[in-house]
């Protein structure tokens, strides 16, 4: 099950926290983590919830409420990763074994298609990040150039097509000498092979 192969530290034991809490309690701090994860609210806080913690029997450490809103971050997270509908993450969560049938309907009823497109909204323009379309490059050499002064110098013109959050596409452009493009390739590298152990 990969939600579990890569579950942080605690998440076990958060969701057995889950288990025991009331399904009415565990719906309320999903919605605040939906909120958090859309940026409607900067933070999830425990002290909102210290009234029901103390009136628990036994009552729940504000640690383990805490774990517990990680561990939902976590799996909504995984949610939008992976691209999981409200049934499709009941029933990776009832796969798991790790949580009970209240917990995982809990879970996945706050998950809603519009709470899964809000957040996925929010993460992708708030991180202003484009999608690289196509990378071109060129081997050409200088005629006249003020960064060359010696002429028939090897450069390598690039062009990037990058499509933006907001859904234009831009080109661009830039020139490197071969050394820098040396090192750019060698930096292009570095960032896939860490790409690929996240």
């Amino acid at each position: 099950m990969a939600l579990l192969l890569q579950a942080p530290e605690g998440f076990h034991q958060a969701i057995q926290t889950a288990n025991t809490l009331p399904t009415t309690l565990v719906e309320m701090l999903c919605q605040d983590v939906v909120l958090f994860l859309s940026g409607k609210i900067g933070f999830c806080s425990t002290t909102r919830y210290t009234k029901e913690m103390e009136s628990l029997s036994p009552p729940v450490q504000e640690i383990c409420l805490q774990n517990l809103i990680n561990a939902i971050t976590y799996t909504y997270r995984y949610a939008i990763k992976e691209n999981l509908d409200s049934p499709t993450l009941k029933l990776s969560l009832m796969e798991s074994i790790l949580c009970n049938d209240s917990t995982s309907a809990a879970i996945s009823s706050v998950w809603t298609e519009e709470n899964k497109i809000m957040v996925n909204q929010y993460q992708s323009n708030y991180l202003r990040i484009g999608k690289l379309v196509d990378m071109q490059w060129k081997l050409s050499f200088a005629t006249c150039s003020n960064r060359c002064p010696n002429m028939n110098t090897p450069l390598v013109t690039i062009k990037l097509t990058i499509a933006l959050p907001n859904g234009s596409i831009t080109d661009k452009c830039f020139v490197l000498e071969i050394a820098e493009f040396k090192d750019f390739s060698a930096r292009v590298k570095e960032i896939a092979s860490m790409i690929e152990n996240v």
